[in-house]
Formats: structure tokens, C-alpha cells, sequence
């Protein structure tokens, strides 16, 4: 390192590998807008000329990035339980792997298909087949999960993590109160009892549980329908 404390470019070659795990570094620190070739050339301790001859520009190595968290996922099997649970384990999965670096999940989104994101897709739709979902409900179901799961990802995120912890309640009533401020009565009581004692998550996962549970129970008149007789006229 040189005296004046910048980073003195490296004589090696970079790999991607490396790459990779310094920018997703980065992007856990200190969010997704922080993340600039400039900034990881300096953590790096490689000149320009070495990041861009594994990528073409930030969005192509937000790519990669979100390929790599994508991609690290394990995809649950039949030994958790039935499709439902699957479905359920693998949201939490992806909840857990996205939110690790803030400002990913809107670049997962943004950047769609990503090769990731076909592989877990074939493999869930796969999963809702099996379980006698009719091709045209796999993939309409499918879409529903994932854009559920999407959009409580971008939620979260966009809160700056306001639903995650002990804090939760407080963080969100404070941001309430200064957007529109009260009295909210109504408000402040479905917060203070639904969101305390680190109750939180618990209301992001209502949802999944609902549309899990139409799911369900569609899959079931499916099979009703299909085992009951037609009366002839």
C-alpha cells in the first residue's frame, strides 16, 4: 500500500471468483449503491483494466452477484414434507440468502431471467406438478409464490430492515407518525399487538401462509372434481 493510502495495484490476475466475493462483501456492508468499480479496484488492489476484463459494466457484475446468492440457494426436497412445505422452506431460504445484501432483491428482479432463477424454477414448478397441479395451476401458482415472495423481499428491503427484529415496532409507528403525524389509534393498536414481542416476521409470513393455504384447497376441489362421477343427462 502506498503512503498517501490508496491501494497499489496488484501485479496478479484477478479471478472471478475472488471478484465475487469482494463485491458481494461490499454490497453486505454497505448496500447495493455503494457498490462502484472504483471503489472495489481500491479493495481489490487491482487497476480498471482487471474488473473489466471479467465484466462489462456495475450491471454485469450485479449479475454475476445475484447469480452467485441465487445460485447458493439450496433448493428443499421431498424429505421436508409435502409441496407446501417445500414451497415455504424455500421462501425462507430466499428471504434469508437476498436480505443479506441490502438492495439485492431489487436487482434480482430488475435483471430477470437470470440462469439462477431457471434452475429454481424448473425445479419448483417440478415440485407443484408432482404434486397433481394440472400445468396451467403449477404455473399460475408458481407466479403467485414468486411474486409474493418478490415483493416482501422489495418491502423489507425499502425499510431498511424495519420488519426484522425487536425494533420493528417502533421503527415503523416512528415513521408513521412523522409521514402523517396522529393520533392513529386505530394504527397504533394493530401495531403495538400484532408487531410486538418480535412478532414481526411472523406478519410477513401471514401471507405466504394464506396464499399457500388457497393453494391448497384449490388442488383439492381439482382432485374432488376429478374423482367425482358426471351425471349423465
Amino acid at each position: 500500500m502506498r503512503h498517501d493510502g490508496h491501494v497499489k495495484p496488484r501485479e496478479q490476475h484477478l479471478g472471478r471468483e475472488e471478484l465475487l466475493e469482494r463485491a458481494l462483501a461490499l454490497i453486505a456492508a454497505d448496500g447495493v449503491e455503494s457498490l462502484t468499480v472504483r471503489r472495489l479496484c481500491d479493495s481489490l488492489g487491482v487497476a480498471p483494466p482487471s474488473i473489466y476484463w471479467q465484466v462489462r459494466n456495475k450491471d454485469d457484475l450485479l449479475r454475476l452477484c445475484a447469480e452467485e446468492v441465487l445460485g447458493a440457494i439450496p433448493l428443499p426436497g421431498p424429505e421436508l414434507g409435502d409441496w407446501a412445505d417445500q414451497m415455504r422452506e424455500f421462501a425462507a431460504r430466499f428471504r434469508r440468502a437476498i436480505l443479506r445484501y441490502r438492495g439485492l432483491a431489487a436487482v434480482v428482479v430488475r435483471l430477470q431471467p437470470l440462469a439462477a432463477s431457471v434452475s429454481i424454477a424448473e425445479q419448483q414448478i417440478g415440485v407443484l406438478l408432482d404434486a397433481g397441479f394440472p400445468p396451467e395451476k403449477a404455473a399460475a401458482a408458481f407466479t403467485a409464490l414468486s411474486v409474493y415472495t418478490a415483493g416482501q423481499l422489495l418491502f423489507i428491503d425499502a425499510m431498511g430492515g424495519a420488519y426484522q427484529g425487536d425494533a420493528a415496532v417502533d421503527t415503523l409507528l416512528d415513521r408513521i407518525e412523522e409521514a402523517a403525524p396522529g393520533p392513529h389509534p386505530h394504527i397504533d393498536q394493530v401495531n403495538r399487538q400484532g408487531l410486538d414481542h418480535g412478532r414481526a416476521a411472523s406478519h410477513v409470513d401471514y401471507g405466504l401462509e394464506r396464499l399457500l393455504d388457497g393453494l391448497r384447497l384449490d388442488l383439492e376441489r381439482g382432485r374432488h372434481r376429478a374423482s367425482t362421477p358426471r351425471r349423465r343427462a
